[in-house]
């Protein structure tokens, strides 16, 4: 069923995206509806002082915006701020794109660097494994 708007009623308008167009906006506005016409359609404010008739199939009542919730105080148990000391050095904000560094622990082993000639115990995760003679693939005849 149809809605029925009333003149200062803010209504969107379908649009009518171009094929290949699938994440197009499907509903335009909101626009105030300037004028009824007749039982089944609307003249509606456009930008630039553009007035458009549509049927009401065309158009759906725009949902009122709901009003900001006014900020709610601490409360009295809640950790006041302590000033900084005037010797404070001010954080510096990370770029989006750093990485924050860990701190070792006090305890761990410092890692002694690999001899060059030194192999591994185990096969690292997604190296390749090298080919040797013995590896053929299987003759399938």
């Amino acid at each position: 069923m149809p809605i029925q708007p009333r003149v200062g009623d803010q209504v969107l308008v379908k649009a009518h995206p171009l094929p290949g167009q699938h994440f197009s906006p499907k509903w335009m506005g909101p626009y105030p509806v300037v004028e009824l016409a007749g039982p089944t359609a609307v003249w509606v404010e456009r930008p630039g002082a553009q007035r458009a008739k549509y049927h009401l199939d065309q158009v759906r009542r725009a949902r009122r915006p709901t009003p900001p919730q006014p900020q709610q105080p601490p409360p009295d148990d809640a950790v006041p701020q302590q000033p900084l000391p005037d010797d404070a050095v001010p954080q510096q904000p990370l770029p989006d794109d750093a990485v924050p560094q860990q701190a070792p622990p006090d305890d761990a082993v410092p890692q002694q660097p690999l001899p060059d000639d030194a192999v591994p115990q185990q096969p690292l995760l997604g190296a390749a494994v090298p080919q040797t003679a013995d590896r053929r693939p299987a003759d399938h005849n």
